[in-house]
């Protein structure tokens, strides 16, 4: 419990742990947007003038209750009292009388804004920053104030699934005053920056966050997207609601990387607050650099209030992030070439953009009405007007009914030559089903074959679709290219924990781990994690640890190692292997991965006390082979396994034990352990503004 620095009555707060304020003399809160406000108790009281003023740098803008209000000073007590705050739109609000005045300030994100509301003699006046910011007429008489003050959010906001404020402040809140007079005092000038970004170590005990994938800092997440290297620089954005760990009002978070695997946490990119275009959700798309070497934002615009409610929409930069167009630069076509099927209804969304010389090519997510999902084509010379092509490829949900009626996130990716000497490129998409589906949330499915440019063609090697991920977490397939050529692949790892388990941890979802594609001879997919992995390696265990003749022959090896953060790799003769992880002294949980033979599978119905953590066998198919080459990583609650550079199987784990961190291996019959590393992985994360 900490109390807000401000002048006042007595205070209390349920929030985290406070930061510098705007002046070199002041202190602030940190609000997180869903679980975080103070209180402020008073002598109830009536005022025949009042200001209330407030400094206040917000992180994001909430989308506020069902007047679309957030309150950063809430007063109110039923139509008497006052608030004041902003608008889903960031433009300085109040709430007098029981009636709702907007103003014509704008807050500034990630700055700090003074805000002050006087009233007097039937008026109220808006600031921000000392500046008028609007006036309004006011029920005349004496102000109330109540005996309790809500700052950070409303007193009685609108809750979402139940759980959530849906007008809960994010950002820093400064010095709270209120004074018995009807003009605000001089404005101090901020003299300190205002660093609204969430501090990652609330986390540091939460045994199930993994601290070497990459993740949204706080509130919820979901795919990864739009990555590019820029001038040497990784460029990661992501789905994300900085309001809480739920889905809504989602943003674009954003991430830079000198070497691919440690983050620094940047500013949210883009919001529904910050254009009008997309008002309710700046959904998934890409990254291309354009010729003038302008980083273009290519995404889903989400606007209920069109129909269908989905188009595309490019952001530009600025110098100190990205601006969305006004306009959409591509809606939802009404035919498909080639196609006599309509497109389902209202959906059209994740565009993935890519250059190809002169000209530019760009690829939605949609589906054709009783046929199956199809990645739509368009064709651009300079990314503004688009011609609709032919679709890249459609589905055939009839004959494979988990690909699904829509598909989601197409990405076409070059994984090098075949043997033919044509060059491969790989087509990933995710599955969606208008209701309910056994398969929801549970596949990526890809194609290899050869683009053609020219004709704008792409033709599968197998129109047959390969299941990419065994584990049944792997979902939101994204990717670029590396400015060495490197074929990159991103994902979302489901953690399917429930709103409650959300709500108790305070985020959802993570990154898979960032993987490195290219062709096997016998033209099959190949996948690994990418070789930067290594600098994460915090210490080898042993430091190194040779295998004995006595172990290699044995039939169970239980090495003493510990960890819920490791990188593990094996080199097994032979077919049979078999290992525990995250498994608890007494061995009532444990979660075990296995080869045999030509299948690679985990078994889950021992993972967790709680049974809806628990799940049977499951996996995908690998090529026979006399020998196993497997790389197992665990994070957390992540577990993640590839075998022969071939196969990935990512899952999840969530053990009650607190001493659920042993491993434990075993080999059939016959096998034979060639070799064994470790190392303990530390965080993936810098400082924000971190050299």
């Amino acid at each position: 419990m900490h109390v807000i620095s401000s002048e006042g009555p007595e205070q209390r707060a349920v929030l985290l742990a406070p930061r510098q304020g705007p002046t070199a003399d002041s202190s602030a809160i940190f609000l997180d947007g869903w679980s975080t406000w103070a209180e402020i108790q008073f002598t109830a009281s009536n005022e025949p003038a009042l200001t209330v003023t407030a400094w206040f740098a917000p992180r994001a803008f909430a989308r506020g209750g069902a007047r679309g209000f957030t309150a950063i000073i809430d007063a109110l007590e039923l139509n008497t009292g006052f608030a004041l705050g902003h608008n889903r739109s960031g433009y300085v609000a109040a709430v007098v009388g029981g009636r709702m005045f907007v103003g014509t300030g704008r807050l500034e994100l990630d700055s700090w804004n003074h805000l002050a509301l006087s009233i007097a003699n039937g008026r109220a006046e808006l600031r921000v920053d000392g500046e008028p910011a609007g006036t309004f007429d006011v029920p005349p008489g004496d102000i109330r104030l109540p005996a309790r003050m809500t700052l950070g959010r409303s007193a009685d906001s609108d809750l979402v699934e139940g759980r959530f404020p849906a007008a809960a402040a994010s950002g820093l809140l400064g010095p709270v005053r209120v004074l018995p007079a009807a003009h605000p005092p001089e404005v101090p000038e901020a003299v300190n920056a205002a660093d609204t970004a969430p501090d990652r170590a609330r986390f540091a005990a939460d045994l199930h966050r993994p601290i070497a994938h990459f993740s949204a800092p706080q509130g919820w997440m979901n795919e990864p997207h739009a990555a590019l290297q820029v001038d040497g620089m990784h460029h990661l954005f992501y789905q994300h609601n900085p309001a809480g760990p739920y889905w809504g009002n989602i943003a674009w978070g954003h991430a830079i990387s000198k070497d691919l695997v440690h983050w620094q946490d940047e500013n949210i990119a883009v919001a529904p607050s910050s254009t009008t275009v997309a008002p309710d959700g700046v959904w998934s798309g890409s990254s291309v650099t354009a010729p003038n070497g302008e980083h273009l934002l290519y995404l889903t615009a989400g606007d209920f209030g069109r129909r269908p409610d989905q188009t595309v929409a490019v952001a530009r930069p600025t110098g100190s992030g990205w601006a969305v167009d006004e306009h959409p630069v591509l809606e939802m076509p009404t035919t498909v070439p080639g196609s006599a099927e309509p497109l389902v209804r209202g959906q059209f969304r994740d565009p993935f953009v890519w250059r190809d010389r002169d000209d530019w090519f760009l690829l939605v997510g949609a589906g054709l009405e009783g046929r199956g999902g199809a990645a739509l084509l368009f064709h651009s010379r300079d990314g503004d007007r688009w011609e609709q092509q032919e679709p890249l490829l459609v589905g055939d949900v009839a004959r494979y009914p988990a690909t699904g009626e829509m598909w989601e996130l197409p990405v076409l990716l070059p994984i090098g030559n075949g043997s033919d000497g044509r060059r491969r490129h790989a087509l990933f998409i995710a599955p969606w089903w208008a209701g309910e589906s056994e398969h929801h949330l549970q596949h990526v499915w890809h194609w290899t074959g050869v683009w053609d440019a020219a004709s704008r063609r792409f033709t599968p090697d197998d129109p047959a679709p390969r299941e990419f991920d065994g584990g049944g977490h792997l979902t939101g397939p994204s990717g670029t290219v590396l400015q060495d050529g490197r074929s990159i692949l991103w994902s979302i790892a489901q953690d399917k924990r429930s709103l409650d388990e959300f709500a108790g941890s305070g985020w959802a979802h993570n990154a898979g781990f960032p993987l490195e594609l290219g062709l096997h001879a016998d033209g099959a997919l190949s996948v690994r994690p990418v070789a930067e992995l290594g600098l994460l390696h915090e210490r080898p265990f042993g430091p190194g640890h040779t295998i004995t003749d006595a172990e290699s022959a044995a039939a169970q090896v239980s090495f003493p190692l510990r960890g819920r953060h490791l990188d593990l790799e094996f080199w097994v003769e032979g077919s049979g292997l078999e290992i525990e992880v995250l498994r608890s002294s007494d061995g009532v949980e444990t979660t075990v991965l296995g080869v045999t033979g030509t299948e690679v599978w985990i078994d889950r119905s021992r993972s967790s006390r709680r049974s809806e953590h628990t799940e049977g066998r499951r996996g995908i198919r690998r090529p026979d082979s006399p020998s196993v080459h497997a790389r197992l990583l665990v994070d957390g609650s992540m577990v993640e396994l590839y075998v022969d550079d071939r196969v990935s199987l990512t899952s999840r784990a969530y053990p009650v034990s607190e001493d659920a961190d042993q491993v434990l291996l075993r080999v059939a019959d016959g096998a034979r352990i060639l070799s064994f590393s470790a190392h303990y992985l530390h965080s993936a994360y810098r400082p924000r503004k971190a050299d």
